[in-house]
């Protein structure tokens, strides 16, 4: 599941608190607590929330959550590059095989299939080969 680490993103973006609150909960009494029940967990935005918060932010709405692999241009022909966090995988489109790197320091080359497989199922197994390291 994706979630929305927002202590994470006003930390990261250097967003005011109390901008972000007043726009977020306009009608609030209180906005700044509301703010900060949803940062302890306590709380939900909701989706018209989470798009002023993106627009507040300069952000595309996926970029907010976390747990979810991109797509990264890579400039190595016939090679597909996914990021997450901290660890990219490379598939090389040519011999099947997949390098995965934590901090840009390879830790995992093999071919984590044969023939034709969905991409999540893909992603899967990757997710899998982290977990496991």
């Amino acid at each position: 599941m994706q979630t929305l680490d927002l202590k994470k993103i006003l930390k990261e973006s250097g967003a005011d608190y109390q901008t972000i609150a007043k726009t977020l909960f306009p009608d609030h009494k209180f906005p700044i607590k509301a703010l900060l029940r949803v940062i302890k967990g306590e709380g939900d935005l909701g989706s018209m929330q989470i798009s002023k918060l993106a627009l507040l932010l300069g952000k595309e709405i996926t970029d907010l959550y976390t747990n979810r692999w991109s797509a990264m241009p890579s400039n190595k022909k016939g090679v597909v590059s996914i990021t997450k966090e901290d660890f990219t995988a490379e598939l090389d489109t040519n011999t099947g095989i997949t390098k995965i790197f934590h901090n840009k320091s390879l830790f995992h080359e093999s071919v984590i299939c044969k023939g034709t497989i969905p991409v999540s199922e893909y992603v899967k197994e990757i997710e899998t080969i982290i977990k496991n390291r």
